[in-house]
């Protein structure tokens, strides 16, 4: 099987950090842990995030969270939901699978922050969702800048600003 490699670099995980990624892929925790200068909440399910204020947070990750969820709607939610919780500079780091309709994703991803490294399995054979790139895009700029955006292989990285508060 291929495998697909993701560097984090340490630059990214400044301040208060939340980690929405869904399932066992907070590997990202006890790395922060590590450091006296970050501090990170994460949240493991939907029902956590009623604990979270808003704009509380510099940096938010998403490790493959994105394309657990089935609709386009609950997607356009959880990242409405996530600009409020960000403070007004903050940023938003989106890394997920480039899926489109009837197709199926499964590869191995080592995930390498600073000397620590943590080899996952992502696996989606829901032939009725879309998580594609473009798609991707579109539902990002709903809320975010997007500031950068990588793709390698069937992988992708978006790095996104909270959009300013228009009164």
């Amino acid at each position: 099987m291929e495998k697909n490699i993701i560097n984090i670099e340490k630059e990214i995980l400044k301040g208060d950090i939340l980690d929405l990624s869904l399932g066992d892929i907070s590997l990202i925790y006890p790395y922060i842990k590590k450091d006296d200068e970050l501090d990170l909440d994460y949240i493991e399910n939907m029902y956590g995030k009623k604990l979270i204020q808003e704009n509380s947070y510099d940096t938010a990750l998403l490790f493959f969270t994105l394309q657990n969820i089935k609709s386009r709607r609950g997607k356009s939610d959880l990242l409405r939901e996530i600009s409020e919780y960000l403070k007004e500079k903050a940023y938003l780091h989106i890394w997920d699978i480039n899926k489109k309709f009837g197709q199926m994703f499964k590869k191995q991803i080592s995930i390498r922050v600073g000397q620590q490294e943590k080899d996952i399995e992502v696996k989606n054979t829901n032939l009725f969702t879309d998580n594609s790139m473009d798609t991707m895009i579109k539902l990002v700029q709903e809320h975010f800048t997007i500031v950068t955006f990588k793709r390698e292989k069937d992988l992708y990285y978006i790095k996104c600003k909270k959009k300013k508060i228009r009164l």
